[in-house]
């Protein structure tokens, strides 16, 4: 890490750890500052352990701190709202649900802003969808993509975004987790509520963060605080998270995101790959490393091929989806998959006209270098990613 990302991660510890801002500024570069906190959203973490030192930051600096800080507020104190009208209608209708991740996360830190969500995760009871999209549409709420895997709902007044899950995860991960009810607890005091305990809703921050690692090529630094918060704020069963952990393929994501929020908050010791992985995840953004996604992409092509083959493997993927993704684009081929060859032609003009930008793709797989994808394997592989 340089001189700058290493005042960015005392400045967050000093606001998440709640203790005293000994921290010099004069080495700096604040418009890189800035760069990161709006990268990885973490403005408002930032800007509490800077505003008692309003004089000596440049003018511009603080404001566009404080102009975002209070943004994240307004966000916060909406989508907070927003989410407990959900809840009350899911209660009163009967109808199963547990939140996950922001709803809980944001409780761990000093503010509730500090972690405001883009968006809403809510586990609902799948045969309970039709009964989830009537509550969502008396609400007011509009429906904007229909998923095997989630439907995504939202409030056009305040843009608040619902993503409403038949399970918690995808793919392997699903397999050995569980749709997450089976897990659950009835939360006391209500009929419909449930929660996860500790150790499994820990393996939910954890399998989302390695989700969002291995397909959006990283994740940012919001991950690496959730950890790092939940993992002091609990104290946890550890061989049921271990044997659980290990059956999810998630133990060596674990071990090494625990030594990584060490790393960077509890002045652990970091060894040559916590270092790597530190920068990588600095390179991210909250939504993860949109310059490295190909990249990570054409690895995940890569366990046993050369990358020349992986890279042309990438390409017809990216040109010709499979059908399970074909199917969140064109739900009629749930009922008509005899139809794909006239969805991928409707894809293909759609981005040629709506989205020519996404063509980039292309020249991206196309240019990723052998020694980027090397790097990335690397990663991958030690974080235990390649089978998620």
């Amino acid at each position: 890490m340089n001189v700058n990302e290493k005042i960015f991660i005392r400045l967050i510890k000093t606001t998440i750890d709640e203790c005293q801002n000994n921290n010099s500024l004069a080495e700096i570069n604040y418009q890189e500052l800035l760069k990161f906190c709006l990268k990885h959203s973490v403005s408002c973490i930032v800007f509490e352990a800077l505003k008692d030192f309003k004089t000596a930051l440049p003018e511009n600096l603080y404001n566009a701190l404080k102009q975002k800080a209070q943004q994240d507020i307004m966000k916060d104190i909406q989508g907070s709202y927003d989410v407990e009208t959900v809840i009350s209608a899911f209660e009163n209708n009967g109808i199963k649900f547990i939140p996950l991740k922001g709803y809980y996360l944001k409780k761990l830190y000093p503010k509730s802003e500090m972690r405001y969500a883009t968006d809403y995760d809510v586990l609902i009871d799948e045969k309970q969808i039709d009964k989830v999209h009537e509550v969502a549409k008396s609400l007011g709420m509009v429906l904007k993509q229909k998923g095997d895997h989630h439907d995504i709902f939202y409030f056009p007044e305040t843009k608040t975004v619902f993503e409403f899950h038949k399970s918690i995860f995808e793919g392997s991960l699903k397999e050995s987790f569980g749709n997450g009810f089976d897990r659950a607890r009835l939360k006391e005091g209500y009929k419909s509520f449930y929660e996860l305990p500790p150790e499994d809703f820990y393996i939910s921050i954890l399998g989302h963060s390695a989700y969002h690692f291995a397909h959006g090529g990283g994740v940012g630094i919001r991950h690496v605080i959730d950890v790092y918060l939940y993992k002091k704020a609990y104290k946890f069963n550890d061989k049921y998270l271990e044997r659980e952990l290990e059956k999810c393929g998630l133990a060596d994501f674990r071990k090494q995101f625990e030594k990584l929020a060490d790393y960077f908050f509890a002045d652990g010791e970091g060894d040559e790959f916590t270092e790597k992985l530190a920068d990588y995840v600095l390179d991210s953004s909250v939504l993860g490393n949109e310059n490295k996604k190909q990249a990570s992409d054409i690895v995940s092509n890569n366990s046993d091929s050369k990358i020349k083959s992986a890279k042309l493997k990438t390409l017809i993927q990216l040109i010709l989806p499979p059908f399970k993704t074909m199917k969140g684009y064109y739900p009629i081929l749930k009922s008509l998959p005899v139809l794909l060859p006239f969805c991928y032609i409707a894809r293909w003009l759609t981005v040629l006209i709506k989205r020519p930008k996404s063509l980039k793709k292309i020249n991206k797989i196309t240019g990723a270098k052998n020694e980027e994808i090397t790097e990335i394997k690397e990663i991958r592989e030690k974080l235990g990613l390649n089978n998620i």
